[in-house]
């Protein structure tokens, strides 16, 4: 078949600096790649049922597209060099049988 593209969502948790620059240029349905932690919370809720959620809270996030759709800029509290992940396809795992692991 032919390849189809799937959406994904995720609860990703910023802060400081990082929550700033998420905030001002990032909106819903944006493509992103983040790196960070996955933290898992539970709580309980209004019905009295305990709730749960797993999050990733981000160290880096590489806005792919950019605003006007041109090269992917990376953001994080101290580094500046880019990164563009926005050509990584899943071909590269095509050979992944091959590995020696």
């Amino acid at each position: 078949g032919q390849q189809q593209e799937k959406t994904e969502w995720h609860r990703v948790v910023c802060w400081d600096k990082l929550a700033e620059i998420c905030e001002r240029y990032l909106k819903r349905g944006d493509r992103v790649y983040v790196e960070g932690s996955i933290e898992y919370r539970q709580w309980e809720g209004q019905d009295g049922q305990t709730k749960y959620t797993t999050e990733i809270r981000a160290r880096e996030l590489i806005m792919l597209g950019g605003r006007d759709g041109g090269d992917a800029q990376r953001s994080q509290g101290s580094r500046s060099a880019a990164a563009d992940f926005s050509e990584f396809s899943n071909e590269a795992l095509a050979g992944e049988d091959d590995l020696p692991f």
